[in-house]
């Protein structure tokens, strides 16, 4: 979703001082198991083409309703949430064929109707990116009064329904969960994980983190902090051998805010943006950078010290409001709302290249081996050689409006439109 997800699209237990490097590589990397994926980084491996036709999908799965949130892949299971007016709905699709193995509506109020929601005009009721690990699949649902989270099996059984409270925003809601595994002390076994529900809930009153217990739903941790505007960002995962795991998160009031993934403590902050935060925070040349922005444009883009907050870059022009940035190959990518995309030297922050793509954007890009990815809200596939000097690689219509980024797991990638999820194969990565 907007990176956010989309704008709109898109809180346990102490933990050791010392992590063991394996600590370095997320446990579902070969999956998509979230919003921008693994750690929320937007990186796979694989081999994009250049340019493709819709005669090259593997398949094309209309959906139930619409949607601006992005799928979720686990094994040979795709998840994606969708709305039709009142109705909220998760489904299952397989990757291989898309044929649809269930749906599951989600009830926001047991006593009728849901509110009617107060929505940007790029929002959707299904703006959230579902969470999924080995056994559950996690779908977060807000309307005008109330969010509410709920778990089910891989097999579609209910597990846990959450009502996390009154909502308050004018834009709607839009930001995601996100599974992370925690030391647990107080569990058996050298290695023994505690697994986590982490949701950023920034709203135009109260706002904070929260950390769920992934298969009771009992709450584990609250961050609460104050609170400006709704923000949209999702948190990302930070891990660095000899370091707890750390969870970085992003609002208007408070900036950039890291925590202890284990006990929800605040290891540091940069202090309030001047403006609302949509996209989702980056770690990239080892710093933890992340924007603002009003009226469909960037206002103010940080680079922040991994270890104490110390704001180390500033940047004020040519920045995205909505589009989350990647890195890749020492690069930090800024692929702004109006299609002005933007090459920085990661440890810098100084511009290696800017040039126009043309369109409109609210999904996020993604980096497909050394290939830059991002969809248009008309549908049109737009590839970006990820490097250093600027290469338009080619762009190609999917016949259907999508704000939603692109979900990668193996050798597939999975573009969400409005009305339908559609699959394209992918080659080998190299040397593969």
């Amino acid at each position: 979703m907007l990176a956010a997800p989309l704008l709109f699209a898109a809180l346990a237990c102490a933990a050791p001082a010392d992590p063991s490097p394996a600590d370095a590589r997320p446990a579902d990397a070969d999956q998509w198991p979230r919003f921008r994926g693994p750690d929320g980084a937007g990186v796979a491996a694989g081999t994009f083409p250049d340019t493709f036709t819709t005669d090259d999908l593997a398949w094309n799965a209309p959906l139930l309703g619409t949607g601006v949130s992005s799928p979720t892949v686990w094994g040979d299971a795709a998840f994606v949430t969708s709305a039709d007016g009142p109705r909220r709905w998760l489904i299952r699709l397989k990757v291989d064929t898309g044929a649809i193995v269930w749906t599951r509506e989600v009830t926001l109020n047991p006593d009728g109707p849901p509110a009617e929601p107060s929505l940007h005009a790029k929002n959707d009721p299904a703006s959230s990116t579902p969470a999924a690990d080995a056994e559950r699949v996690f779908a977060l649902f807000s309307d005008g009064e109330r969010i509410v989270l709920s778990a089910f099996t891989h097999a579609g059984e209910p597990v846990w329904r959450r009502d996390l409270g009154p909502f308050s925003g004018q834009h709607g809601h839009g930001t995601s969960p996100v599974r992370v595994d925690v030391p647990a002390e107080d569990a058996p076994g050298a290695n023994a994980v505690r697994e986590l529900l982490v949701l950023s809930n920034d709203q135009d009153d109260d706002g904070g983190v929260l950390a769920l217990d992934a298969a009771t739903g009992e709450t584990v941790w609250t961050a609460a902090r104050d609170s400006r505007e709704v923000a949209y960002a999702t948190p990302v995962v930070l891990r660095r051998p000899g370091k707890p795991l750390a969870l970085l998160t992003a609002s208007g009031a408070a900036g950039i805010v890291a925590l202890d993934a284990a006990t929800g403590a605040e290891l540091w902050r940069t202090g309030e943006f001047p403006a609302r935060v949509v996209a989702s925070p980056v770690i990239a040349g080892g710093k933890a950078w992340a924007q603002c922005g009003a009226g469909g444009a960037g206002k103010l883009l940080i680079g922040a010290d991994l270890d104490t907050g110390e704001v180390e870059v500033e940047r004020t022009r040519s920045l995205p409001y909505v589009p989350t940035p990647v890195a890749a190959n020492g690069l930090l990518f800024l692929w702004g709302d109006r299609g002005v995309v933007t090459a920085l030297d990661a440890e810098t922050g100084e511009a290696v290249w800017a040039e126009r793509v043309g369109g409109n954007y609210s999904g996020s890009p993604v980096v497909i081996g050394e290939k830059l990815i991002c969809v248009t809200e008309d549908g049109v596939v737009t590839v970006l050689a990820a490097d250093d000097e600027y290469r338009l690689l080619g762009k190609t219509e999917l016949g259907a409006a999508s704000s939603a980024t692109p979900a990668v797991s193996r050798d597939r990638v999975f573009f969400r439109l409005e009305d339908r999820l559609v699959c394209l194969p992918l080659g080998p990565a190299p040397g593969d």
